[in-house]
């Protein structure tokens, strides 16, 4: 569960009548994709026609399992700056990917609400669309390597 108590301009907005919440994708602090043109913290954020998948997460404590919570991004492939998506997505395989929802009165990052953390695990592409597809820190972060200890036999 998130706290929103951390983003109090977000709580703010969501209480008003009209709201308008979109958004925000950073891939390795590099690429900047919102559904709006627009500027945040000095960044330039492009329109691709961002879609996201459901963002979903799962945890079986009983029987100790995890699901490994993968979203989709869809985005159109425009020439940019003479310049693809596609052309340039491989670079960031691998990479750190952060989405933020972003409300009206949010003005810096700092105030958007961070909804997902993952790495970019696969790009598919053909003229028109580019699909991501991002994977939580799960693995990641729950990772051990056996053995943990040496009991000193051998």
């Amino acid at each position: 569960m998130i706290d929103l108590s951390l983003y109090p301009k977000f709580q703010k907005d969501i209480q008003n009548k009209h709201t308008n919440i979109y958004p925000i994708v950073i891939i390795d602090n590099d690429i900047y994709i919102s559904t709006v043109k627009e500027t945040i913290d000095g960044q330039q954020y492009s329109d691709y026609g961002l879609k996201i998948s459901n963002i979903k997460e799962s945890i079986n404590i009983t029987n100790r399992n995890f699901k490994i919570s993968n979203v989709t991004l869809s985005l159109n492939n425009y020439h940019n700056k003479d310049v693809r998506l596609s052309d340039t997505i491989y670079n960031y395989l691998n990479k750190e990917v952060e989405i933020f929802y972003k409300s009206q009165s949010c003005r810096v990052l700092d105030e958007c609400l961070p909804v997902y953390r993952g790495l970019l695990k696969d790009a598919k592409y053909n003229d028109k669309t580019v699909t991501l597809t991002l994977e939580d820190l799960t693995e990641k972060t729950l990772h051990k390597d056996v053995p943990i200890a040496n009991l000193g036999y051998s």
